[in-house]
């Protein structure tokens, strides 16, 4: 794509950055930056040959903040999992708190995470804990500022099963309108609700008492093995629920579903599949939603080769969601994954290639009149082979910082240690 540069990380060169965003994007000012921050979490475990933590397997922000999921940490077992939250102190990133889960072995505690716009509340999914019942999933909320943050909730759905993978994915946001109560959307992609593995989506309220499960979301045409849930994004009165597996332009072509409040409950108004769509896209594997737009991975499309990956935008317009661009990389390539991982806010978008190159890769796009056009891509310092960057990504409020996670990066570790790290652009 024409326009597109792709950003150095050496010396002060990221000004190169602010400088692209500055294009019709005031009031930022081109400023000298360092380079990009490395969010490394400390005392996970011992590192040592073969360790997998997989810090930075799901990264969220908000203001002065960023969290990064390493749901592969030890705990008193394997795979427990942790987050680590780091705040932003003067001119430094330092690491505030540790977040914590069950305990239990295997939990992946961290695999999912979400702030809420104010930065005072976390959700962080642990899908593979004892909830509702053995390895269901479990979702827990923290409350804090600065270093002190504590559980406020533990929730499990009504129905769980056993393996429903209840946490999978989480999204928090404000409430609708004129509602006011903050709300929680939660993945259960393998519950086996209309059929093995067809997934289901929960919607959770924040009472004077406490959270409590608001509505049950299942799609009007759900199949086996859809794994509806696996991504959600959620804005007031409004959600979309990806289900990358079902089968409507082939097997595992993927779909997005729209479902609005609408007389006080909330109701499918619509399914979305792209212009194109074929079998094995994955469409719907990772989502966001700005303003009347709507952004879906593909990231197993064939724009350029075999799972070089697309992003699709759908608008809202008279009342219904049209597709209306196809965004693909900057330097499309077989296997590159483009639109494994999403963020959009204000503006900009930020979409994740973690198997693009040798190290992976995240592209930053600017809307403007509704159009998406690129802007910068990122890459990690170093270059280091096959450290996913770009797995997870997250941005807030329409600016800097940009926040990009690369599990699988040997960050601080001996040879063959996939510790992960999470890089901020700012």
């Amino acid at each position: 794509m024409e326009g597109a540069m792709e950003v150095a990380v050496e010396g002060n060169s990221t000004a190169v950055l602010t400088q692209a965003l500055l294009v019709g994007l005031a009031p930022w000012a081109p400023t000298q930056t360092p380079p990009p921050v490395a969010l490394v979490p400390e005392r996970l475990s011992a590192p040592r040959w073969g360790d997998d933590v997989a810090a930075g397997a799901a990264v969220a922000s908000a203001p002065g903040l960023a969290l990064v999921g390493a749901p592969r940490a030890k705990g008193p077992g394997p795979c427990t999992g942790a987050a680590v939250l780091f705040e932003r102190r003067g001119d430094a990133w330092v690491q505030a708190a540790r977040l914590a889960g069950d305990g239990g072995p295997l939990d992946q505690f961290g695999a999912a995470l979400s702030l809420s716009p104010d930065g005072g509340r976390a959700a962080v999914g642990a899908f593979f804990a004892d909830g509702a019942a053995w390895n269901s999933g479990v979702v827990h909320v923290f409350e804090g500022r600065g270093g002190t943050w504590s559980r406020s909730a533990r929730l499990v759905p009504s129905n769980g099963a056993m393996l429903d993978a209840f946490g999978a994915a989480v999204c928090l946001d404000r409430g609708p309108a004129g509602v006011g109560a903050e709300r929680l959307l939660v993945g259960a992609p393998y519950a086996d609700r209309t059929g093995f593995q067809s997934g289901a989506v929960y919607l959770f309220r924040r009472a004077r008492a406490g959270w409590v499960q608001e509505a049950e979301l299942l799609p009007g045409d759900a199949q086996a093995f859809d794994h509806f849930g696996h991504a959600l994004a959620l804005a007031g009165g409004r959600l979309v629920v990806g289900s990358p597996d079902h089968d409507v332009w082939g097997h595992d072509s993927g779909a997005v579903y729209v479902f609005e409040r609408i007389g006080g409950a909330w109701t499918e108004v619509q399914r979305l599949v792209p212009v194109g769509a074929a079998a094995g896209d994955h469409f719907g594997a990772a989502l966001a939603m700005v303003g009347d737009q709507v952004l879906a991975g593909a990231p197993q499309a064939r724009p350029a080769g075999a799972t070089s990956g697309a992003l699709h935008v759908f608008a809202r317009l008279g009342g219904t969601w049209v597709h209306t661009q196809e965004l693909v990389s900057s330097r499309p390539a077989q296997g590159g994954d483009f639109g494994a991982a999403v963020a959009a806010s204000g503006g900009l978008a930020l979409v994740g290639a973690p198997r693009e190159g040798a190290s992976g890769a995240a592209h930053l796009f600017r809307r403007r009149a509704g159009r998406w056009t690129p802007v910068a891509t990122l890459a990690p310092p170093g270059r280091g082979r096959d450290g996913r960057f770009g797995q997870a990504v997250a941005l807030t409020g329409g600016s800097l910082p940009l926040l990009v996670g690369a599990p699988r990066a040997e960050a601080r570790c001996p040879w063959g240690c996939a510790a992960g790290l999470a890089w901020l652009w700012e």
